[in-house]
């Protein structure tokens, strides 16, 4: 591979200019998160992780794409975690507040039953991409590249798993 020409490479004892990396890594995260302490996170954990595995940088047909990939990978798992920790902490204030409140009425229990019946029988690529779209909080996009599906796909699932829980809820 000739990696000569990318602006990667310096003259330093290894041959990458990790500042030029960072600055690469945390522009990709800025873009992504929208959230500079965040995305100053994902730049740190994607230079370190690229280091770790500087090897495989060395061996890349393009450096700046493996930078982008490994970025961009952060990204998505930073904004999964955050998506993770929202959701438990919403559950638990659920959890406080429906111990204070009334028990809940039957019908609101057999509702909720129901619903779940319905997303179990749901197929099981159509439920994780209604959790991580609607309790990740991911887009599309990042869904179809986790789940290694066209986003067209993506959409026609997640589109039908709707249809077919507002079909149930309005019957």
């Amino acid at each position: 591979m000739q990696h000569d020409r990318s602006p990667l490479r310096s003259r330093d004892p290894d041959g990458w200019a990790w500042g030029q990396i960072h600055d690469l890594a945390l522009r990709v995260a800025l873009s992504r998160l929208r959230d500079r302490g965040a995305a100053e996170e994902v730049a740190q954990e994607a230079a370190l992780r690229l280091w770790r595995f500087r090897d495989g940088l060395e061996s890349a047909a393009s450096a700046e794409a493996w930078v982008v990939r490994v970025s961009a990978n952060e990204a998505s798992r930073l904004h999964e975690r955050r998506g993770r920790l929202h959701a438990r902490e919403v559950l638990d204030d659920g959890d406080r507040g429906a111990a204070a409140s009334e028990p809940e009425t039957t019908d609101a229990v057999h509702l909720r039953v129901a619903i779940m019946a319905e997303l179990n029988r749901l197929p099981v690529q159509d439920r994780k991409i209604l959790a991580l779209h609607y309790f990740g909080d991911l887009p599309l996009p990042i869904i179809a590249q986790r789940m290694g599906m066209p986003l067209g796909t993506v959409k026609a699932r997640l589109s039908r798993a709707r249809r077919r829980l507002s079909n149930y809820l309005t019957a």
